[in-house]
């Protein structure tokens, strides 16, 4: 481990932090922090860990995430504020469980918040510690061997290489026809290629292998979805989350499924399961503001909006503030509405002129009213 070094940059093993200056206190008795100050009160922290599917796919390079720490120094939020898509949970993962030394302003304490920037080193994509270079001489050294294809193909698939990761696979399932974990990378691979159908039947034969795999029966569950077999993903999402080791998102997609098939108190339900798992997660909360919207439970879909807005970067954040608008507009708040239309110009002008739209329509009075 090298030393630390504070000087704009920190170095920390093979990573480094980079900062910002100054500490600013606003009117409501947030402190804010620069990144190095915030690092040098740390008490307790370990690094983040390198995500193997991201060291796969030589993914790295800045992590941003903004903070904010209680009275007591613990993390109490946490959001990513721009970074590689496969590095930002390992990263807020190792934050949220940093503490920090109590911040005093005045002799009182007071909640402090920040951006600290975490660096992941940008390597060769490896799979298993070995190049790319390295697999296929393995595969071309032994082409009867099932796990040198597999391994080959499950780093094709990692580096979006989905054509290669196909034929791999597929290899790899006739030398092993009962090869549960291959069935379900050829499904993705599959699935990223648009070929839902031939998707679905991979992700089923890896299901009907083992009936106990949540991720198989998720996957099926997201591919009716695709196919508009809304009553099909249902069953699947309902059985990945009575299995050992459920996937958390299977909540979000099957309130989403609820919401498709106008059932929307059930969707409620799922959404607010998935979000008791996963409380920071942008599409759970903007997910329930859509059955809230159609509900006409205005404020409820408001405050659900404005937290995905919260939590979200980039088209989620577009389509929240443009369901946003919505909700304020069939308040009858007209004028918080434009103003989410101003937002929506520069972020995505499409979203904007359908918004826009709404706008012009003629007023309707509120729900209540």
């Amino acid at each position: 481990m090298q030393s630390v070094i504070f000087n704009l940059v920190i170095v920390l093993a093979s990573c480094c932090f980079v900062v910002a200056q100054g500490s600013i206190q606003d009117p409501s008795g947030l402190v804010t922090k620069s990144g190095e100050e915030l690092l040098n009160s740390r008490t307790e922290w370990k690094e983040p860990e390198y995500p193997p599917i991201a060291r796969m796919a030589g993914a790295g390079g800045p992590i941003v995430v903004e903070v904010e720490i209680d009275e007591q120094g613990n993390v109490v939020s946490a959001r990513v504020v721009s970074g590689h898509p496969l590095l930002q949970a390992a990263t807020l993962k190792a934050i949220r469980a940093w503490k920090f030394k109590p911040s005093q302003v005045n002799s009182v304490a007071v909640r402090i918040t920040g951006r600290i920037t975490y660096t992941f080193p940008v390597t060769e994509p490896v799979f298993k510690e070995k190049t790319i270079a390295e697999l296929e001489r393995e595969v071309r050294d032994d082409l009867s061997s099932h796990e040198a294809r597999y391994e080959l193909g499950t780093a094709y698939l990692g580096l979006t290489r989905y054509g290669d990761a196909v034929l791999q696979l597929s290899a790899a399932i006739r030398i092993k026809p009962d090869f549960v974990e291959a069935y379900l990378k050829l499904g993705h691979a599959h699935f990223r290629l648009h070929s839902i159908e031939r998707a679905l039947l991979a992700f089923s034969e890896a299901a009907r292998l083992n009936p106990n795999s949540s991720e198989a029966f998720h996957s099926i569950g997201l591919a009716n979805i695709q196919l508009e077999s809304y009553e099909a993903a249902v069953e699947a999402l309902k059985h990945s989350l009575e299995v050992e080791g459920p996937i958390t998102t299977s909540h979000f997609l099957l309130g989403k499924c609820y919401l498709l098939l106008k059932r929307p108190a059930e969707a409620v339900i799922s959404y607010k399961n998935g979000l008791a798992k996963y409380p920071e997660s942008d599409k759970g909360h903007y997910g329930v503001g859509e059955v809230y919207l159609e509900l006409e439970q205005f404020a409820d879909a408001i405050a659900e909006f404005k937290e995905a807005i919260r939590l979200s970067e980039g088209q989620g954040r577009s389509h929240s503030h443009y369901h946003l608008g919505l909700a304020y507009l069939r308040s009858g708040n007209r004028e918080a509405a434009l103003k989410e239309y101003q937002i929506l110009k520069r972020l995505n002008k499409e979203l904007a002129g359908q918004l826009l739209e709404e706008l012009r329509k003629p007023t309707t009075r509120a729900v209540g009213d």
